[in-house]
């Protein structure tokens, strides 16, 4: 009995922690899709050597900044954080977590399988990544210089974070989050859903945003 009440407890964490994540990144997916929808070719032309262009480069910058603060929350900090991904994976290794998962898992038996083991391959690769793949490891750094100890200095000897980095990070985030909704909250393509209703509401935004006509004179 025991070990039993152990593991309810240790679920109910893991899902407090599967609803942060969900949080997280549909919040990350909000700030990803007003970014890539500000750097498109037909935005971006309005805007270059006008004087909006200050602000629609601030945004930008502004934009990039809170989606990497979230990618960094989900992928790189650890076990103090209830919302990473560092989180939820030590929850799952813990005993009978995953029966319980099984117990309340609501979606297509025949799935459960593939998709705990689509999760586990997500985290696992995670773990790898941060050692090995070297956006990630770019992004560490970026994160403890720049967005928690707000340096200016740039490193000439490592490799930096270059826009359209993000890209891939998002990618990282997504082959995770995808099975960790259907499997740990029997739903799926919430965040998926909050990314495809603001894409169109970001370019709804920037097509019909007008600058003035001014020109900088440089």
């Amino acid at each position: 009995m025991k070990n039993k009440n152990n593991s309810d407890v240790l679920y109910r964490k893991l899902m407090v922690i599967a609803e942060n994540i969900c949080a997280e990144t549909k919040w990350l997916y909000v700030n990803y899709e007003i970014l890539i929808a500000a750097d498109k070719e037909e935005v971006s032309d309005k805007f270059i050597n006008t004087y909006a262009g200050n602000v629609w480069n601030a945004l930008r910058r502004s934009l990039l900044n809170e989606t990497l603060i979230g990618i960094s929350k989900l992928i790189i900090d650890k076990k103090d954080n209830p919302s990473s991904f560092h989180s939820l994976h030590e929850l799952l290794r813990k005993q009978g977590v995953l029966e319980i998962i099984k117990l309340n898992y609501t979606q297509a038996e025949s799935e459960f399988q593939n998709r705990h083991k689509e999760l586990l391959n997500g985290l696992l690769r995670l773990e790898e990544y941060l050692k090995t793949h070297d956006v990630v490891k770019s992004l560490v750094r970026h994160r403890n210089n720049y967005l928690v100890h707000r340096s200016q200095k740039v490193s000439s000897k490592t490799e930096n974070l270059k826009w359209g980095d993000e890209k891939i990070l998002i990618e990282i985030v997504s082959e995770i989050i995808h099975p960790m909704e259907l499997l740990i909250l029997n739903v799926g393509n919430i965040s998926n859903s909050t990314r495809s209703i603001y894409k169109a509401y970001a370019e709804n935004f920037w097509n019909g945003f007008e600058p003035n006509d001014e020109k900088f004179s440089w």
